[in-house]
């Protein structure tokens, strides 16, 4: 009867590692976006093990080959998360990973049928891995950002008037709940798929209290990079959306909308606008709120292809001009802290990318780009909370900064 088993925590023999990034390099990706895991928190991979016949222990052959198996695994868990010249391009990171930690992602597994061929053991074996727990590790080495292009985070304030009701209707002015419009919700969307991070504009009243975004009659320039940078937004876009009934009409019912969207991309460090569009769209319908609904969704959908195209190239060239800062960072074999870290990190304004330079079983070097220097950094880093444990900053200099993450006390503020 097959029975289900915790994992084994042997290390990978010395001999199976060339054969195990080999899999991690040949097996293709699955047809998964880059950087979101397959369905699920979990998924079950059949796999072959085999090890060395060690003399007359077979018991211990055995285990190897099952050792073996589940590396592989990991090694698909891995194929089905990142692309593959993500995983060439990361290759020693990856395969410190799998060598050192395979025993953290795998669940459990069940051998199905196993046998020796002369000098071989082979098992072949259905391993269960946690595909959350390879992810947080592949964030925490810096895999699943290599490669990204980097771009900015937003917060869109985008006020939208419809045929029924002449005022401009914006989510920030909702009573009791956040209610996006047409166009917002359609801007959202298309920009998210381009890979920008779009700031949830639920948190301006939940998450910062404080945060106070003014109607649109005050929503100038300064109001809105005021108000993203107390986000900690790179940019803002500040826009609005109208639509009206177009003279054409075709019999009794059918009529012509035309919707016309302005935005506006302000650069929240400044102020400054770096990115312009307008565009319009025109829809035919005899349903007037489906007409309406048609040509603001359209007109949307134009305007933020054109500014995605825009605030790429914008970004770009903004990223030639900002510089390295190295971060020594001690403390990282609890995981969870690691990657909380990082992630603080990567969200402070000015942080463009972090990237691992060099993975250790207690440290880790991260190489981040940055509008600063070290010194900037070490007091945007100050001003952090973390939670479960605090961040002890030792040497600061232009280009480079010492950080050691330490357990909070009990009884301390988190």
């Amino acid at each position: 009867m097959l029975r289900f088993k915790h994992p084994c925590r042997r290390r990978i023999p010395v001999g199976l590692w060339a054969g195990l990034l080999a899999v991690l390099l040949a097996v293709p990706p699955a047809a998964v976006c880059f950087g979101q895991a397959p369905a699920g928190d979990t998924r079950a991979y059949t796999v072959m093990g085999s090890s060395a016949v060690d003399g007359g222990n077979i018991e211990k052959s055995r285990q190897q080959a099952i050792a073996d198996g589940q590396a592989v695994a990991i090694s698909m868990a891995v194929n089905d998360l990142v692309p593959v010249e993500v995983r060439v391009e990361n290759f020693q990171t990856i395969g410190q990973m799998l060598y050192d930690r395979v025993g953290e992602f795998v669940l459990g597994y069940r051998v199905l049928t196993e046998g020796r061929f002369g000098k071989v053991y082979r098992v072949l074996v259905e391993v269960t891995v946690s595909l959350r727990k390879v992810k947080d590790q592949l964030l925490s080495s810096g895999v699943l950002s290599a490669g990204k292009p980097i771009l900015p985070r937003l917060l869109l304030l985008i006020d939208e008037q419809s045929l029924e009701d002449p005022s401009p209707r914006y989510w920030w002015h909702t009573p009791g709940e956040i209610r996006l419009t047409y166009t917002q919700e359609t801007m959202q969307q298309v920009l998210a798929e381009r890979g920008f991070t779009i700031l949830d504009p639920a948190a301006a009243p939940g998450e910062h209290p404080g945060v106070v975004i003014p109607d649109p009659a005050e929503l100038n320039d300064a109001r809105a990079a005021e108000a993203g940078r107390a986000l900690q937004a790179d940019v803002v876009l500040v826009g609005s959306a109208r639509v009206a009934v177009a003279p054409n009409t075709m019999g009794a019912e059918v009529r012509t909308f035309k919707a016309t969207v302005s935005v506006r991309a302000l650069q929240v460090s400044d102020g400054q606008p770096i990115a312009t569009v307008s565009r319009e769209a025109v829809a035919v319908n005899a349903d007037h709120r489906a007409g309406a609904r048609t040509a603001l969704t359209s007109a949307a959908t134009l305007a933020a292809e054109d500014l995605a195209g825009q605030l790429a190239a914008v970004w770009s060239a903004r990223r030639e001009r900002v510089g390295t800062v190295e971060i020594q960072v001690q403390g990282t074999a609890n995981l969870g802290n690691f990657v909380h870290f990082r992630r603080a990190l990567a969200a402070l304004p000015g942080v463009e990318q972090v990237q691992v330079k060099d993975l250790a079983a207690d440290s880790a070097t991260l190489a981040v780009t940055f509008k600063g220097d070290g010194p900037a950094l070490a007091e945007a880093l100050m001003r952090q909370t973390f939670t479960g444990f605090g961040i002890r900053i030792g040497e600061v200099l232009a280009d480079s900064l010492q950080v050691e993450l330490t357990p909070a006390a009990d009884g301390q503020a988190q």
